[in-house]
């Protein structure tokens, strides 16, 4: 009985000792609020410009004919197809070798087994959309495509890294509007 007793006032010695208090979180001032948006656009402005001159530098380092977009993708073609041009909503057969710009293999897909997807539609990179609408049936082309419009900076939590370019090497087999 004695026993119970102690438990009893150390269990209460306990829970009032426990004082749940809420912490108030202070809103920004709308200035702080400014300030912040502020130093994220500049930080972001800082980060496609580097981007830019990085991929720039590859293409002139490789010798690669290479043309920039607004978005930020590079593709050039190498090889001209005599099909037709690819227009949103077509279905696209592409085989392609997919790497990193420091020459990783990440994927490849072969002419045997071309991939399929409906252009202008997503499903795939959005710089493998943007860039497909490029390209005429037969065509062969490279596309450089930057974080922003591939996996961004959390990779595919496998092959493609946090923050990585793509660098496609893809022929383009056939369109089915």
């Amino acid at each position: 009985m004695r026993q119970l007793k102690l438990y009893l006032l150390l269990s209460l010695i306990t829970l009032a000792s426990c004082k749940n208090e809420v912490q108030v979180v202070q809103e920004d001032s709308p200035r702080d609020g400014n300030k912040k948006s502020e130093t994220l656009i500049k930080m972001n402005n800082y980060v496609a410009k580097r981007n830019q001159e990085l991929v720039a530098q590859f293409v002139k380092r490789t010798g690669l004919a290479m043309t920039e977009t607004g978005s930020g993708l590079w593709y050039g073609v190498y090889s001209k197809g005599l099909g037709n041009k690819v227009e949103s909503g077509d279905i696209v057969s592409i085989s392609y070798k997919l790497r990193l710009l420091d020459g990783t293999l990440v994927d490849s897909v072969s002419s045997s087994k071309p991939k399929e997807f409906q252009a202008g539609k997503g499903g795939v990179e959005a710089g493998l959309e943007e860039g497909i609408l490029f390209l005429h049936e037969g065509d062969s082309a490279r596309f450089i495509i930057p974080p922003h419009l591939a996996h961004g900076n959390f990779g595919d939590q496998g092959k493609i890294p946090p923050g990585a370019f793509l660098f496609y090497d893809l022929c383009l087999m056939r369109i089915k509007p």
